[in-house]
């Protein structure tokens, strides 16, 4: 998919372009006519349709350098509590819209795509989240939920997967987002060097790129996985040493914006990455860390009691200085921040069991769980109006709002790729495939323990990286599977 299209094969081009200038000509004369201010933002998206119609390949990577650089606008047309990342989200929909019509018009895509095990998995996901919208307590929260899946998933992992059958379209996809979100790394410091670099400042100085600390701190982890490896195999990867030095220096700049971002979810998220490489480098396999993890999960329940009390005398709330921010992670007594998410989380379960099988829908949980707080749980963040954000885990929040079968949904496209990641890097012989591959597995499971504490994945923010991620490493996968086709192919007719 080096120059793609959505455009009908069918339809004539010459049409296309007549028709195209005729309607931004009219538009033009309109606008003058009624001298509407904005107007010229029209023949703008005009264009940007026209280019995502003809190279739908190009229109990917210019949204991916456009969604760290878009800023958040609500509550679009007052009161309808519509909002988006603009400019990103609007010609992200363009674009789904678009490959959308193609596939219904010539059914064009790659069906290896489509037989892959990650892509079921994603697609039952999808399912489960539109069929729960369905019987949501609020449907059109759900629905507006679901869309906002959809179209993240449509062009990030199915057509960005068709991208990537071309490896060096993987790399600039991860340039194309770090390059800008380096210059807000920047701005976010300088920005925050004028407050001495007060923790209580680090929630707001990524305005207005990354409205939340957390989303900001949670997309740069996602890179530094990637420039490490790149760093590390420089050599592989051809790159000169000014590109040395070019990825040693964002990798400073990128550390530094997590250290100083104080979002402790983050911190411990690029060290579970670090342990995660370890067993990559034994070669261990998905299954002894899935015993592991559940020993793990049954010496916790066996001692809880005598673990929480160990925990309770922690008092060190989160600081300035790093090293009593690092120790008021564990400290569930007094801290306000890990207090709060344990009463989301508790509330959340409270709603799962009144609805375990659908959940109460899609998005819902910010509007619905406030009856569902105890009073002794409650902390002086509380509120009782859906305005303080989500349950605060990627894995709680699903479970109310789309019953046990939504988490396991998600669960399940979770450890698909996990195992792809560690099957392919463990079995190709292609060194860059090798250590791409290991890019994306632990920048993606940076996320997904930082899931354990915050959700951002509904942000197009996070969300392109998700499904980047994962559409990069089936790519990879596919790609060396049909070269050893084509191998065998060659042997076949070798021997006949």
């Amino acid at each position: 998919m080096s120059r793609s299209s959505f455009l009908p094969s069918s339809l004539n081009l010459k049409w296309f372009y007549g028709l195209g200038l005729a309607f931004i000509l009219l538009s033009l004369g309109l606008l003058l006519y009624f001298e509407f201010e904005v107007g010229f933002i029209f023949p703008v998206v005009l264009a940007i349709i026209l280019v995502g119609v003809l190279r739908s390949d190009l229109l990917i990577l210019v949204i991916t350098f456009l969604v760290p650089l878009s800023v958040s606008i609500k509550d679009i047309g007052e009161g309808t509590g519509f909002g988006m990342n603009f400019p990103s989200e609007p010609i992200t929909f363009v674009l789904m819209v678009g490959t959308w019509i193609k596939f219904f018009i010539d059914g064009q895509i790659d069906k290896r795509i489509l037989r892959h095990p990650l892509t079921k998995g994603i697609l039952f996901y999808l399912f489960w989240i539109f069929f729960t919208a369905i019987f949501s307590t609020r449907f059109e929260v759900s629905i507006k939920f679901f869309i906002n899946k959809l179209w993240i998933i449509t062009v990030f992992y199915f057509l960005a997967a068709q991208l990537f059958s071309n490896t060096k379209n993987i790399k600039r996809f991860l340039w194309c987002y770090m390059v800008p979100m380096i210059g807000i790394v920047v701005y976010t410091v300088i920005n925050h060097s004028q407050f001495d670099f007060l923790q209580k400042d680090a929630y707001w100085v990524s305005k207005p790129f990354y409205i939340d600390h957390g989303v900001y701190a949670a997309s740069l982890a996602f890179f530094v996985p990637v420039l490490v490896c790149f760093l590390s195999y420089s050599a592989t990867f051809k790159f000169s040493n000014f590109m040395r030095f070019v990825i040693l220096l964002f990798l400073v700049i990128l550390l530094t914006g997590v250290v100083f971002s104080f979002t402790r979810a983050t911190w411990v998220s690029l060290a579970a990455a670090a342990v995660f490489l370890g067993a990559l480098l034994l070669r261990l396999k998905l299954r002894t860390i899935l015993i592991v993890g559940a020993f793990s999960a049954f010496i916790y329940l066996n001692y809880k009691e005598q673990i929480s009390m160990a925990l309770r005398s922690n008092k060190q709330d989160s600081a300035n200085d790093f090293g009593g921010h690092i120790k008021s992670i564990y400290n569930v007594s007094t801290d306000d921040s890990n207090l709060e998410r344990i009463n989301r989380w508790h509330a959340a379960l409270r709603m799962w069991k009144e609805k375990p099988i659908l959940g109460w829908g899609p998005g819902v949980y910010k509007f619905e769980y406030a009856p569902y707080q105890i009073s002794f749980e409650k902390t002086k963040i509380s509120t009782n109006f859906g305005i303080g954000g989500n349950s605060h885990s990627e894995y709680v929040g699903p479970l109310c709002e789309t019953g046990f079968i939504g988490l396991g949904s998600l669960l399940v496209v979770l450890l698909l790729f996990v195992s792809t990641g560690m099957r392919f890097i463990y079995s190709t012989q292609n060194k860059e495939h090798k250590i791409l591959a290991t890019c994306l597995l632990l920048g993606l499971s940076t996320y997904y323990v930082h899931g354990f504490l915050n959700n951002y994945s509904d942000s197009d923010k996070v969300g392109v990286m998700i499904w980047g991620f994962m559409a990069g490493l089936v790519a990879l996968e596919l790609q060396e599977n049909k070269v050893l086709i084509q191998e065998e192919d060659m042997d076949t007719a070798e021997l006949k």
